[in-house]
C-alpha cells in the first residue's frame, strides 16, 4: 500500500460527498430554494470537513510520501491516518452532542508526527505545524487556513516551484523574511504585514513572468499556480481592506489553497503512483470549472447575491467532484469500469 492513498482518498471522501455538499446545501438554503434548518450544525460540519477532512489529512498525506526524514514505521502513519480521520469525524458532529475535547484531542495527537516530521526542513513547515497544534486546540479554522496550510504551501512551494515554473529559485535573503512577515502578520492581526509577505513570495518566485523555458506537462501547471498565487494576493488585500470575514475566508479556501492543491496533486499524486494522469485534457476543464466557479461565488458574495453565490458553489461542488474523480482513477490499480464514460484524452 502507497504511504499517501489512504490519507489523499478519504480526503477527497470528506472533500466532495461530505464538505462540498454540506456547503452547496448551505448555500441554497441562503439563496431561499430549500427551507434553513440547524444552521450552526450544518456549519460546523462543513467547516470540520473542508478544513482538517480535506485540508489537513490530504497535506498529511503528501507530507508522509514526500518528506522522508525521519522515516516513521508502518504502524505510526497508520495511527496518524486514523487519528486524524477519527478526530475529523467527531469535530464534524460536535453539534450533535460530541464533546467538542474529543475531536480536539484526537485531532491534536494526529499532528504530533506532522511536527517531527517536518522539523528538518526549517522554519516554515514547522510553524506551519505549530499553527495546526494551535488552531486543532483552540478550534480556530483560520489558524489552520492562514497558518498551517498557507505557509505549508509558502515552504514547499519556494522548494518546488521555480522549477515548475521555470524560474530562478527565490532570493536567499528573501526566504526567512518572507515566513517571518506572515508569522508577525498573524500574531499581531495585522494583514498588511501578510500582503507584504505573499507579494515578495509571489515577486521572489516570478510567478506573473513569462517562463524561461517550455513546460515538460501535457498540461498547464504553471497556470495553476499563477491562478492561485493571484487568489492569495486576493484574500490577502481583502484583509486589509476588512472585508467580511466570510468572503476573506472563502478567497483564502476556495480560491487560493483549493486552486493549488488541485493542481499539485494533480502533479504529485501521478508521481507518487509512477504513472502518467488519466486524461492530459482533464486539468484544464478542472482548473476552469474551479475558476469560474469561484469568480461567480466570490463575486456574488461581495455583491450580497446569494442566488448567483449558490450557483458559483454548485459549478465548484462539480468541478471538485471532477477533480476527485481523476485523481480516485490515477490512484486505482485497475480501471474504474463505471466511470469510464469521463473523457480518457487530451481535450
Amino acid at each position: 500500500m502507497k504511504v499517501h492513498r489512504p490519507y489523499v482518498k478519504t480526503s477527497l471522501v470528506f472533500l466532495t460527498i461530505f464538505g462540498s455538499l454540506i456547503g452547496a446545501m448551505m448555500l441554497a438554503q441562503l439563496a431561499g430554494w430549500i427551507p434553513s434548518r440547524a444552521w450552526e450544525a450544518h456549519r460546523v460540519a462543513h467547516a470540520s470537513f473542508q478544513v482538517y477532512g480535506f485540508v489537513v489529512l490530504f497535506i498529511q498525506g503528501i507530507a508522509l510520501a514526500m518528506l522522508r526524514t525521519p522515516r516513521f514505521p508502518k504502524w505510526l502513519i497508520a495511527l496518524t491516518f486514523v487519528l486524524t480521520a477519527l478526530g475529523v469525524l467527531l469535530a464534524a458532529f460536535a453539534s450533535l452532542g460530541v464533546p467538542v475535547w474529543a475531536g480536539r484531542a484526537l485531532l491534536a495527537l494526529g499532528s504530533l508526527p506532522l511536527l517531527l516530521l517536518s522539523w528538518p526542513y526549517g522554519i516554515y513547515l514547522v510553524s506551519a505545524t505549530l499553527w495546526l497544534l494551535a488552531a486543532v486546540l483552540t478550534g480556530s479554522y483560520d489558524f489552520t487556513l492562514w497558518g498551517f496550510a498557507t505557509l505549508f504551501v509558502l515552504g514547499l512551494g519556494q522548494r518546488m516551484h521555480p522549477a515548475l515554473l521555470a524560474q530562478p529559485a527565490v532570493p536567499r535573503w528573501a526566504r526567512p523574511t518572507i515566513v517571518i512577515l506572515w508569522n508577525l502578520g498573524l500574531l499581531t492581526d495585522l494583514p498588511a504585514l501578510l500582503l507584504l509577505a505573499a507579494a515578495l513570495h509571489c515577486a521572489g518566485l516570478r510567478v506573473f513572468r513569462v517562463s524561461l523555458r517550455p513546460a515538460r506537462l501535457a498540461w498547464d501547471l504553471r497556470a495553476y499556480l499563477r491562478a492561485s498565487y493571484a487568489w492569495l494576493l486576493v484574500a490577502c488585500l481583502l484583509a486589509v481592506l476588512q472585508a467580511p470575514p466570510s468572503l476573506t475566508r472563502h478567497t483564502l479556501a476556495s480560491g487560493f489553497l483549493l486552486t493549488m492543491m488541485a493542481g499539485m496533486a494533480l502533479r504529485i499524486v501521478p508521481a507518487l503512483e509512477k504513472r502518467a494522469i488519466i486524461a492530459p485534457g482533464r486539468p484544464a476543464l478542472i482548473l476552469a470549472g474551479l475558476q469560474v466557479g469561484a469568480v461567480t461565488r466570490l463575486g456574488a458574495q461581495a455583491a450580497g447575491q446569494p442566488a448567483l453565490t449558490a450557483l458559483g458553489g454548485l459549478v465548484q461542488l462539480l468541478s471538485l467532484a471532477f477533480f476527485a474523480v481523476t485523481l480516485w482513477q490515477t490512484m486505482q490499480p485497475k480501471p474504474l469500469t463505471w466511470i469510464n464514460f469521463l473523457p480518457q484524452t487530451g481535450c
